[in-house]
């Protein structure tokens, strides 16, 4: 049965407005790029092929049954779960005991132990990592994970995409190559534009293209959709402008293992060529979390 887990920082404190197509909040809020960069995680792989480096988010999902009971989840890649021997990811900490300095601290899992859930149809490369009793472990030795995690509340939705256009700028976070500030753990940002048109699902599929270099590591990267004191979309052909902030989820990169390579490094590097990420639409995230708490609620 799954303890109640709630995260460090609450949404309550960002003074934000969930709505269905993401967030809009009070532009005096600062911390908003900090919160993105803390709900990214590193995942270091180990495969029978081979070392590799993904990408994780931060989510969790509500009991329907008891709102107050949370699913905590890491939502990644499937191509990068599936069959791998061992994850490992390293959490920001701060302990109880005042008289500690913040530190971090190694979950772990085994092929054996590992709890995870993937989307319900096998062709959509998503999958979430359960951590929820990691959480509980920790705080049983008093120390307390550090990472911010996102509810459905962030999520596109088809209306939003309607509304979104070609050239929109948005941002990937994630550890392409492996490469992070190993120091402060924290990822790196990335702006490009949509390469296809959001609205319409590319070659038939709840996915789309960015023109943002997608290097190994990068799969299960989210992607948002973020503006700060203004915003249009296609509302009066963009002529209409809303004053505030908004940030809005509107995928997460991932790639099938590229076929033509053989070599077991500790970065594979996949996706489709010219320096252009392929991205699962954050729909199916949403369809992950209402499986799960289908599944989880009590």
């Amino acid at each position: 049965m799954l303890k109640k887990v709630v995260t460090l920082l609450m949404l309550s404190a960002l003074c934000i407005h969930a709505r269905a197509q993401g967030w809009k909040f009070d532009p005096r809020v600062g911390g908003i790029q900090e919160k993105m960069a803390n709900s990214t995680i590193k995942l270091d792989i180990v495969k029978p092929i081979g070392k590799w480096i993904g990408t994780g988010i931060f989510f969790h999902f509500y009991n329907g049954k008891d709102p107050s009971r949370q699913i905590q989840v890491v939502i990644t890649a499937r191509h990068l779960i599936e069959d791998a021997l061992s994850v490992e990811m390293v959490w920001p900490i701060k302990t109880t005991d005042k008289s500690m300095a913040s530190t971090r601290e190694k979950v772990a899992y085994t092929k054996d132990n590992i709890r995870m859930e993937c989307h319900p149809d096998k062709a959509v490369d998503l999958c979430a990592i359960i951590v929820s009793h990691s959480v509980c472990e920790l705080r049983n030795k008093g120390k307390e994970p550090t990472f911010f995690s996102f509810d459905t509340s962030v999520l596109a939705d088809d209306n939003f995409y309607s509304k979104e256009r070609q050239l929109d700028p948005v941002v990937m976070i994630g550890y392409p190559v492996g490469l992070m500030d190993e120091v402060n753990l924290q990822p790196i940002f990335r702006r490009g534009v949509y390469a296809t048109n959001p609205s319409l699902d590319y070659m038939g599929k709840k996915e789309f293209l960015l023109d943002i270099p997608n290097n190994g590591g990068s799969s299960g990267s989210p992607v948002f959709h973020f503006d700060e004191k203004m915003y249009s979309d296609r509302t009066g052909g963009g002529a209409n402008i809303t004053i505030g902030s908004r940030l809005v989820m509107v995928g997460l990169s991932f790639d099938d293992v590229n076929p033509t390579s053989n070599a077991k490094s500790a970065v594979v590097i996949t996706g489709p060529a010219n320096n252009t990420a392929w991205i699962i639409k954050a729909t199916r995230i949403r369809e992950l979390g209402e499986t799960m708490v289908a599944k989880y609620a009590r």
